[in-house]
């Protein structure tokens, strides 16, 4: 198993947000328990 840490900038939109978030949990691979949702 890899893991990985992905840092971004400080994001103020709610809109971005959830659409980096939703665009990582569709990733194979990616563990959807684990995954910290407050990006």
């Amino acid at each position: 198993m890899q893991k990985a840490t992905i840092q971004l900038e400080t994001l103020t939109c709610p809109s971005c947000m959830k659409k980096i978030e939703n665009g990582v949990k569709s990733l194979d691979g990616v563990d959807k328990k684990k995954h910290k949702g407050a990006i």
